[in-house]
């Protein structure tokens, strides 16, 4: 039998035992080509523009006669996470001026914020308690 020579014992590049030959490209020239001095295109600069903010919305309040002090701080600090402090500051400026913002932001959690202050439940501090939900609005704030 003639001898032939061990298919395995080669030093070709990607050769694999079991006969299967692999292109496995140079680490070198997968990082860019820096190590090889290959020429590496630069990005394209980009023309700089103002990032894109989605657009912020306020909850309104209105004042009306038929709501105790007390229910609408309760509600601004379950709804909107207020402190007391804050809230009783709030409500306050509700009173004095017909309206306040009570929460900011974007327009679908203003949704949620306004739907759950209506939603709120009876103004049980009032006898007999009040059931007709709280005047609340969304209006979007200028960006300005």
């Amino acid at each position: 039998m003639p001898e032939t020579a061990d298919p395995h014992d080669t030093d070709e590049p990607g050769f694999e035992p079991g006969g299967v030959s692999f292109d496995v490209p140079d680490l070198d020239t997968l990082g860019g080509g820096a190590a090889t001095g290959t020429a590496v295109a630069e990005p394209k600069t980009k023309r700089k523009t103002k990032p894109h903010r989605n657009p912020r919305y306020a909850v309104i309040v209105e004042n009306d006669e038929d709501h105790t002090f007390s229910y609408l701080v309760d509600v601004l600090r379950a709804v909107c996470a207020h402190t007391k402090e804050d809230a009783e500051r709030l409500t306050d400026k509700i009173d004095k001026t017909g309206r306040a913002a009570v929460w900011t932001g974007p327009l679908e959690v203003a949704e949620l914020k306004r739907d759950q202050i209506r939603e709120f439940g009876p103004d049980n501090y009032n006898k007999p308690p009040v059931t007709v939900p709280l005047q609340v609005t969304i209006e979007p704030i200028d960006p300005d």
